[in-house]
């Protein structure tokens, strides 16, 4: 009922439902809807994980849903654009970073997308939103040779010592745990 009243919180959880669903009740075309409804009437902070949700409905495909890279990308954009949706952010780093939406690859502009989500992230945690941990992606941008030289955090520091002791391979399946390394370096 509050649903159908327009409450964005409880369009939300109802467009969870559908996305997130098992097999059986799974159907990313009503989710879509319900996203969409609360994209436009939401509060800025619902209305922006409904659209970082929906870029994933279109990322994802299927249950009615047609797969598509260039409107998950479209929708994670509008969702990053506040400057809060960390995960959006991170997402539109791996689309950048893989080249999956967007006109070309362009580890520039990964590099920044998870510098943003980094930022977004270390100055207002938001215990609701999955963390991101972006820094295995700095590592993998940095020997690329397109991460800004400027950028240093001491977990960005682990990374890059992780990433150079293994293989790339391994990296694509194996979670990164670094341990304490605020006292390797002073970078401040």
């Amino acid at each position: 009922k509050a649903a159908d009243g327009g409450h964005a919180e409880a369009m939300y959880q109802i467009a969870q439902y559908f996305h997130l669903a098992r097999r059986a009740n799974k159907n990313l075309a009503t989710a879509v809807k319900w996203y969409t409804k609360v994209a436009e009437k939401g509060s800025i902070k619902v209305a922006s994980y409904a659209m970082n949700n929906l870029g994933e409905c279109f990322k994802e495909g299927g249950d009615g849903v047609e797969q598509n890279w260039a409107t998950a990308v479209k929708w994670y954009t509008k969702a990053a654009e506040g400057g809060r949706n960390y995960t959006a952010m991170y997402n539109l780093g791996l689309c950048y970073e893989f080249g999956n939406g967007v006109r070309r690859k362009n580890l520039n502009e990964a590099w920044m997308w998870y510098k943003k989500a980094h930022d977004a992230q270390t100055t207002n945690p938001d215990p609701a939103a999955p963390k991101q941990d972006a820094h295995r992606h700095f590592a993998r941008l940095e020997k690329a040779g397109a991460l800004d030289p400027t950028f240093r955090s001491p977990r960005y520091v682990g990374s890059l010592s992780y990433l150079y002791s293994t293989s790339s391979s391994h990296i694509s399946h194996t979670p990164c745990h670094f341990g304490n390394t605020s006292n390797w370096l002073d970078l401040k």
